[in-house]
Protein backbone atom coordinates (compact mmCIF):
# COMPACT_ATOMS: atom_id res chain seq x y z
CA UNK A 1 0.00 0.00 0.00
CA UNK A 2 1.32 3.50 -1.05
CA UNK A 3 2.33 5.88 1.74
CA UNK A 4 -1.07 8.53 0.70
CA UNK A 5 -3.53 5.57 0.83
CA UNK A 6 -1.29 4.39 4.16
CA UNK A 7 -2.22 7.97 5.26
CA UNK A 8 -5.98 7.90 4.48
CA UNK A 9 -6.38 4.28 6.19
CA UNK A 10 -5.04 5.89 9.80
CA UNK A 11 -7.46 8.66 9.09
CA UNK A 12 -10.91 7.37 7.72
CA UNK A 13 -11.67 6.21 12.02
CA UNK A 14 -12.06 10.06 12.15
CA UNK A 15 -15.51 11.27 13.75
CA UNK A 16 -15.25 13.95 10.77
CA UNK A 17 -13.82 12.41 7.89
CA UNK A 18 -16.37 9.25 8.20
CA UNK A 19 -18.95 12.32 7.95
CA UNK A 20 -17.23 13.33 4.63
CA UNK A 21 -17.43 10.31 3.19
CA UNK A 22 -20.80 9.40 4.14
CA UNK A 23 -21.89 12.97 2.25
CA UNK A 24 -22.70 14.71 5.71
CA UNK A 25 -21.91 17.74 7.29
CA UNK A 26 -18.19 17.49 9.38
CA UNK A 27 -16.07 20.25 10.81
CA UNK A 28 -12.98 20.15 8.81
CA UNK A 29 -10.41 19.00 11.84
CA UNK A 30 -7.20 17.37 12.22
CA UNK A 31 -7.52 14.06 10.53
CA UNK A 32 -8.70 16.16 7.56
CA UNK A 33 -6.15 18.43 7.65
CA UNK A 34 -3.44 15.47 7.23
CA UNK A 35 -4.87 14.03 4.77
CA UNK A 36 -5.29 16.95 2.62
CA UNK A 37 -1.97 17.68 3.28
CA UNK A 38 -0.59 14.58 1.93
CA UNK A 39 -2.77 15.05 -1.14
CA UNK A 40 -1.61 18.96 -1.53
CA UNK A 41 2.59 17.85 -1.41
CA UNK A 42 1.99 15.48 -4.66
CA UNK A 43 -0.03 17.41 -6.37
CA UNK A 44 2.87 20.05 -5.93
CA UNK A 45 5.34 17.28 -6.90
CA UNK A 46 3.38 16.10 -9.93
CA UNK A 47 2.61 20.15 -11.43
CA UNK A 48 6.89 20.53 -10.97
CA UNK A 49 7.53 17.24 -12.05
CA UNK A 50 9.34 16.81 -15.78
CA UNK A 51 9.69 13.34 -15.61
CA UNK A 52 6.62 11.48 -17.47
CA UNK A 53 7.30 8.25 -15.41
CA UNK A 54 8.01 9.66 -12.38
CA UNK A 55 4.26 11.66 -13.19
CA UNK A 56 2.72 8.28 -13.56
CA UNK A 57 4.25 6.96 -10.02
CA UNK A 58 2.72 10.26 -8.45
CA UNK A 59 -0.51 9.72 -9.80
CA UNK A 60 -0.66 5.79 -8.59
CA UNK A 61 0.29 7.18 -5.08
CA UNK A 62 -2.32 9.92 -4.95
CA UNK A 63 -5.43 8.70 -6.55
CA UNK A 64 -7.64 6.01 -5.25
CA UNK A 65 -7.24 3.89 -8.50
CA UNK A 66 -7.07 4.32 -11.93
CA UNK A 67 -6.23 2.42 -15.04
CA UNK A 68 -3.75 1.66 -17.10
CA UNK A 69 -3.89 4.54 -19.39
CA UNK A 70 -4.23 7.64 -17.31
CA UNK A 71 -2.87 10.87 -18.30
CA UNK A 72 -2.85 14.12 -17.12
CA UNK A 73 -1.37 17.06 -17.97
CA UNK A 74 -0.31 20.28 -15.53
CA UNK A 75 -1.92 21.29 -13.21
CA UNK A 76 -3.99 19.59 -11.13
CA UNK A 77 -5.82 19.83 -8.01
CA UNK A 78 -7.48 17.67 -5.56
CA UNK A 79 -8.56 18.31 -2.07
CA UNK A 80 -7.10 14.09 -1.13
CA UNK A 81 -6.23 12.39 -4.58
CA UNK A 82 -7.31 8.97 -2.64
CA UNK A 83 -10.97 9.48 -3.11
CA UNK A 84 -10.70 10.09 -6.70
CA UNK A 85 -11.04 6.70 -9.00
CA UNK A 86 -9.79 6.90 -12.97
CA UNK A 87 -11.27 4.35 -15.47
CA UNK A 88 -8.90 3.09 -18.71
CA UNK A 89 -8.02 5.24 -21.63
CA UNK A 90 -8.22 8.97 -19.79
CA UNK A 91 -7.07 12.20 -20.72
CA UNK A 92 -7.50 15.43 -18.87
CA UNK A 93 -5.97 18.50 -20.84
CA UNK A 94 -4.61 21.21 -18.32
CA UNK A 95 -5.85 22.76 -14.94
CA UNK A 96 -8.28 19.60 -13.73
CA UNK A 97 -9.81 20.13 -10.35
CA UNK A 98 -11.44 17.28 -8.70
CA UNK A 99 -13.15 18.51 -5.38
CA UNK A 100 -12.94 15.18 -4.01
CA UNK A 101 -14.47 15.52 -0.53
CA UNK A 102 -16.81 12.93 -1.39
CA UNK A 103 -16.32 10.11 -4.73
CA UNK A 104 -15.03 11.28 -7.88
CA UNK A 105 -15.81 8.56 -10.27
CA UNK A 106 -14.45 9.09 -13.71
CA UNK A 107 -15.44 5.67 -16.50
CA UNK A 108 -13.53 4.68 -19.69
CA UNK A 109 -12.57 6.59 -22.71
CA UNK A 110 -13.06 9.96 -20.98
CA UNK A 111 -11.13 12.87 -21.83
CA UNK A 112 -11.16 16.31 -20.28
CA UNK A 113 -9.95 19.08 -22.33
CA UNK A 114 -9.45 22.63 -22.22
Amino acid sequence: MSSAKAEMESHTGSFNVRRMLDGELYIFDEHNEALQGKAQDLVREFNACADPGWSDEILTELLGSRGESCTMMPTIGFDYGWNTFVGENFYADTGLIALDVVPVTIGDNCFFGS
